[in-house]
């Protein structure tokens, strides 16, 4: 009997193929993958910690995630997705007597990217609900404003480097002292529905407050200075020449003082000679004869006995 024909299947070898960062963070390679073609990676995601892409310490309480968007040059290629802080890096942050404001926004990008991001302020101290509701409104503005202006790398950049951080702190630093502004959650919104956040009613016009203060530190300085000036002249015009006079003064009372010591020693030295030379002629004849008797008349009683 004839043998049965069985089709060969082709097998396709396997390989390795390298993943890469984005271009903002210098193209350095995250992972690899183990496939028989790369096309298959694309549209799959990796989650790593930020401190593995930069190398910097402060990033390890940041992970990142990142998509692959094509295959180039023998490479697989990513975009970054999101960026989330640490909520165990978090709570050691947060402490009692200090007042939390956060906020949720979702916000388009100069190149039509939808993105939410999640700011977060911390006080160095307990903030009223007025005070709190006021640096709500002005995260919220300046979030909308500075995310309208840049691209989508762009605002990850800022992001990552604490370029956004930063300038929210310096302008909210006139409401009230602030520990520290995080952004919690930074990722694309894929969500259509979703509606774009709005900018607040009411928000502190924080450029008359730096007017306010500026005004009040001068007048407080005036004060203080003046009153200094009007005495350190009163000072210099009469102390200086009463002390010369003073000195000139008591050297002339020294100078006669002396004179008269030395005028005076020679009078005193004889009268002292006189009444040394006088002491022994009086004391010593008296005191001889009385010695001598108590000396005889020990042995006359002996005698007797």
């Amino acid at each position: 009997m004839a043998k049965k024909r069985v089709a060969r299947q082709s097998v396709k070898k396997k390989k390795w193929f390298p993943i890469v960062s984005p271009k903002l963070l210098g193209e350095k390679p995250i992972g690899e993958t183990y496939l028989e073609e790369p096309e298959l990676a694309v549209g799959k995601t990796i989650k790593i910690n930020l401190m593995q892409v930069t190398g910097e310490i402060k990033a390890q309480n940041v992970n990142s995630k990142y998509e692959i968007v094509e295959f180039r040059e023998n490479v697989l290629r990513t975009k970054i997705t999101d960026y989330t802080y640490l909520n165990s890096s978090l709570k050691r942050l947060v402490r009692r007597r200090m007042t939390k404001v956060d906020d949720s926004l979702v916000i388009m990008t100069k190149d039509d990217v939808k993105v939410r991001i999640k700011p977060l302020v911390l006080t160095r101290g307990k903030v009223s609900k007025s005070l709190e509701s006021a640096f709500r409104a002005a995260v919220r503005k300046l979030v909308i404003e500075a995310v309208g202006k840049k691209t989508y790398e762009e605002l990850f950049a800022d992001v990552i480097k604490n370029r956004l951080q930063i300038e929210i702190k310096n302008s909210i630093m006139k409401l009230s002292p602030i520990k520290t502004v995080i952004i919690r959650v930074l990722k694309e919104e894929r969500n259509p529905d979703v509606v774009l956040s709005a900018l607040p009613k009411k928000v502190p016009d924080l450029k008359k407050e730096e007017k306010d203060k500026k005004s009040k530190e001068p007048e407080v300085k005036d004060e203080k200075t003046e009153p200094k000036k009007e005495v350190k002249e009163v000072k210099v015009t009469e102390e200086k020449p009463v002390k010369k006079e003073a000195k000139e003064e008591k050297s002339v009372e020294e100078k006669s003082v002396k004179k008269e010591t030395k005028e005076e020693k020679p009078v005193e030295e004889p009268v002292k000679k006189e009444s040394r030379e006088e002491k022994p002629s009086e004391e010593k004849p008296s005191e001889k004869p009385v010695k001598k008797e108590t000396k005889e008349e020990k042995p006359k009683v002996s005698k007797k006995e």
